[in-house]
């Protein structure tokens, strides 16, 4: 470890509270990892502090090694604004060292129409990763600036379209985003695939539910990791050929059509999931929603790949759906946030496979847990005892998805 290009290579791997550590060691070790924290390292400014202002920075950290190394900047201003002006100003005095940016609530004048050229300064060219956020005031953001983004997040902004370089993300976040021409808005619906390179994209969460854009999963054969799609219309999608390794579904979707879709996990919180049109490569099942209602239950034998099942919920005869799966093994019940009563499990309507248990929060446990079962983990629950005749009758109110209570 005396070696410095042989310590920086391991200091490389490390976690940053490990190169923290090691900078405590010696001065040598201490010099190798000052350079890599800095590297890593984010310029946060807000104006709840004056010492943390931009142009208070400006005055203080006109040169010096933290600029050199440091490319990492963030101007959080959700409750206290920093005027435009200000981050502009900041923007190209030292845009050209910057790889990421992030904007929480920039604050523009809504009688001030920002030029083009101002528009085209807020995003140095160079970067990688922009993060805006933007909630009572609405940024402009020229697409021809973010030929090199690989990680985008727009909330809440104006997308200009422009001609020129096309965007090709690895991720993409967009959510309240409306697009324009020429500083007018476009009233028809775009198309994402049409306007975003998909080519290197592995991870997509986007809200349409109040932005006049879609995305279509009809388009290509994309390979992602993750797909999150609020505002989801299954029934409005053409069949898809996209392989996807975790889909994520919000409250008001209902996934009752095909979509030929192929997943491995799937996190669903909206009112109805049709079992029969899930893959057979499902491997882990999130049922998010408290009161989901799964359509075609026999068809949940046919999910042979299935192996974890998380349960929010009321239904118990989703529940008693899984007894039959082959191959589930972990099985977390959890009754979810919005429970304010206590919720009967009796241990019959548990799959015989499961070996990890985990049961939490206001259910109430009925039964012997099976010997075979390897891990139990219990909280914040309570265990009852009760004899046949009441957990028969349990069962049977439970089929008929009906409140039982003693």
């Amino acid at each position: 470890m005396r070696i410095p290009e042989l310590r920086h290579h391991i200091f490389c791997y490390l976690p940053l509270k490990d190169i923290k550590a090691c900078r405590l060691v010696c001065h040598e070790w201490n010099a190798t990892a000052v350079p890599l924290l800095i590297a890593t390292s984010r310029i946060r400014f807000h104006n709840r502090d004056e010492a943390r202002t931009p142009d208070r920075f400006i005055e203080e950290f006109q040169t010096g090694e933290l600029l050199d190394k440091c490319n990492n900047f963030f101007f959080d201003c959700v409750h206290n604004w920093i005027e435009y002006d200000e981050l502009l100003r900041f923007i190209e005095k030292f845009g050209d060292t910057m790889k990421e940016l992030t904007i929480y609530g920039a604050y523009v004048h809504p009688f001030k129409k920002l030029s083009l050229d101002a528009r085209i300064k807020l995003i140095p060219s160079q970067l990688t990763k922009l993060d805006i956020v933007c909630s009572d005031t609405i940024l402009t953001v020229s697409m021809g600036r973010l030929q090199n983004i690989k990680t985008l997040r727009l909330v809440g902004c104006i997308l200009e379209i422009t001609g020129g370089a096309v965007c090709a993300p690895v991720e993409l976040h967009l959510s309240n985003l409306h697009f324009s021409i020429n500083d007018f808005k476009i009233n028809i619906v775009m198309k994402l695939n049409h306007l975003f390179d998909f080519h290197n994209l592995k991870d997509i969460h986007v809200d349409s539910s109040d932005s006049n854009f879609k995305l279509d999963l009809s388009e290509g054969a994309l390979k992602l990791n993750n797909l999150e799609y609020i505002n989801f219309k299954a029934k409005k999608q053409k069949s898809s050929k996209w392989t996807v390794r975790k889909l994520m579904v919000d409250t008001e979707t209902e996934y009752t059509s095909p979509t030929g879709m192929v997943f491995e996990e799937l996190s669903f919180d909206g009112p109805a999931l049709d079992a029969e049109i899930l893959p057979t490569t499902l491997r882990i099942l999130e049922m998010d929603g408290t009161d989901v209602k799964l359509l075609h239950r026999k068809a949940v034998q046919n999910l042979v790949n299935l192996k974890y099942l998380l349960f929010h919920g009321t239904r118990s005869s989703n529940l008693a759906a899984f007894r039959n799966c082959a191959n589930l093994t972990h099985l977390h019940l959890c009754a979810g946030y919005e429970v304010f009563e206590e919720l009967l499990i009796n241990v019959k309507l548990i799959a015989k496979t499961v070996k990890v248990f985990r049961l939490s929060d206001e259910y109430v446990l009925l039964g012997k847990i099976d010997s075979e079962m390897e891990t139990v983990i219990m909280e914040n629950i309570s265990i009852k005892q009760y004899d046949d005749t009441e957990i028969d009758r349990v069962i049977n109110a439970w089929w008929t998805d009906d409140n039982v209570s003693f």
